[in-house]
């Protein structure tokens, strides 16, 4: 999907940064994906992969500070959610020079430089909502950084997820689906956000007997990659609710998975 669809991030600017975490984007070779389309494109590139679990301001402070005179056009975010919600804030502070991560968190309607989003699992949908959630030290939890960062690029490729074990897709799923409910469930639901919900939620139900079996094909994936977009454009509108909010307190106090901490609430 990368290098066949290389020639969109060309007009993006002339060089990247590509922001993932320590591991997981060497594994599944997402990013050799990444630098061969960049290549292929004569896009120079930076890499920053430091990005853990839960991001925090520090380390959004100090991807941009190390990087602040590489001339940088626009980022990449490779990885989980954390890596894509990572970039999303860096790339604010790219484009509001002279404000600190402390700062923006706390600031409103700041824009980002151009984001592309590659996501090697499938759950969280921030390949495109506008969200970027961030661990916050001083309030011992994770909260949306603040700003509207929608990327201006997703590459879905279910490839990077056929490695994935399998209580890593559950924990993903379990993010995706609560999305879809918080989303269908929500007061600031409409007609659209409602037919989308309505299309993801069949999806899982039809993956319900694979989950039992504990076993997806490729196609199945392929599949739970598709519903976990859609569970994050319907709440890139809606928000989500409760269980989300809640379950942001046990992942960064008890170090729970997002997605089992979300489930955990309902």
């Amino acid at each position: 999907c990368l290098i066949r669809h290389s020639h969109h991030m060309k007009r993006l600017g002339r060089k990247a940064l590509i922001v993932t975490g320590i591991n997981s984007s060497k594994l599944n070779g997402s990013l050799d994906d990444v630098i061969t389309a960049l290549e292929k494109e004569n896009i120079r590139y930076k890499i920053f992969d430091q990005i853990d679990d839960n991001p925090t301001i520090d380390i959004i402070q100090q991807a941009f500070d190390e990087n602040e005179r590489e001339g940088i056009s626009f980022i990449i975010g490779l990885g989980k959610g954390s890596p894509i919600d990572a970039a999303k804030a860096i790339g604010v502070l790219f484009r509001n020079r002279g404000i600190s991560g402390r700062e923006a968190f706390n600031m409103k309607n700041l824009r980002s430089i151009p984001i592309v989003a590659v996501p090697t699992t499938a759950g969280t949908g921030s390949e495109v909502t506008p969200y970027s959630i961030i661990a916050d030290q001083n309030l011992r939890t994770k909260k949306d950084f603040g700003q509207e960062s929608f990327p201006k690029l997703a590459y879905l490729d279910p490839r990077y997820i056929y490695a994935a074990d399998f209580t890593s897709l559950l924990h993903n799923a379990f993010d995706a689906f609560s999305h879809l409910v918080e989303g269908y469930l929500n007061n600031k639901a409409t007609v659209i956000t409602d037919v989308i919900a309505e299309k993801g939620l069949a999806m899982f139900a039809s993956l319900h007997q694979a989950f039992l079996d504990q076993y997806l094909t490729p196609d199945q994936m392929d599949q739970l990659l598709m519903a976990s977009a859609m569970g994050g454009m319907v709440i890139s509108q809606t928000g989500t609710s409760l269980p989300h909010a809640l379950g942001y307190v046990l992942t960064y106090e008890k170090g729970i998975p997002h997605g089992f901490a979300t489930a955990a609430i309902y």
